[in-house]
């Protein structure tokens, strides 16, 4: 959802929940992974994500995601 940050959407916790619903709906586990809790800690952010099986980018704007 980092990548939607600049848009400022009220709705977004919200269209967040129905992705995660629509994803247990097919037997997947989901979680939101904010960024900004590993802003200055790549190696964190490195070991958190080898933990997945998957990841799921959502859409967004990639300029702003990059800032990050």
């Amino acid at each position: 959802m980092n990548a939607a940050d600049i848009y400022g959407n009220e709705n977004a916790q919200t269209y967040l929940a129905n992705e995660i619903e629509k994803m247990k709906s097919i037997g997947l586990t989901a979680e939101e992974l904010d960024l900004r809790d590993y802003f200055n800690d790549n190696d964190a952010l490195k070991a958190k994500l080898e933990s997945y099986g998957l990841v799921w980018v959502m859409g967004g704007n990639s300029f702003a995601l990059r800032q990050l």
